[in-house]
């Protein structure tokens, strides 16, 4: 399952209130109390407004524990702990940060953005030494933070 980052948003209106009924029909039947998590608006912001939660919740089956859950970026680190707030995803949390989840989601969410995903995740990967220290002043926890460097010269 892909969760997409939160400036994945739809273009298509009918297709995307059709996929949004769609999830809710199956988010209400499997697992009703994921909803609430999912249209957080306060805490998820723009993945909650464009139902992209609710839509990722639709794909899921509660009480199914994964070896790896692996985010690719941290708004997504971030909009997954909803996931695994509700139930519907178990397992170890890594959030992978490449760059604008800690410049321009940083800039308009707040230095305590990332505040629960540091408390629940369980290990944090980024690219680059500044990376990691601006992983380490938003209060990113040393023991859970390596630099994974890229293969790219």
């Amino acid at each position: 399952m892909l969760i997409e980052s939160a400036a994945a948003r739809p273009r298509d209106g009918l297709r995307f209130a059709w996929q949004g009924a769609l999830a809710l029909g199956r988010v209400l039947r499997h697992r009703p109390v994921a909803l609430w998590h999912t249209l957080n608006l306060w805490r998820y912001r723009e993945q909650a407004w464009c139902l992209r939660l609710l839509q990722h919740a639709g794909q899921l089956r509660a009480g199914r524990r994964y070896d790896v859950i692996h985010a690719q970026f941290g708004d997504v680190g971030h909009a997954t702990l909803a996931l695994r707030a509700s139930g519907l995803l178990q397992g170890p949390l890594v959030t992978s940060f490449r760059g604008a989840d800690l410049t321009s989601f940083v800039r308009r969410r707040g230095p305590a953005v990332y505040e629960p995903l540091f408390a629940q995740g369980d290990a944090f990967f980024t690219n680059c030494a500044y990376f990691q220290q601006r992983l380490l002043d938003l209060g990113c926890p040393a023991a859970k933070l390596e630099v994974l460097y890229s293969g790219i010269d």
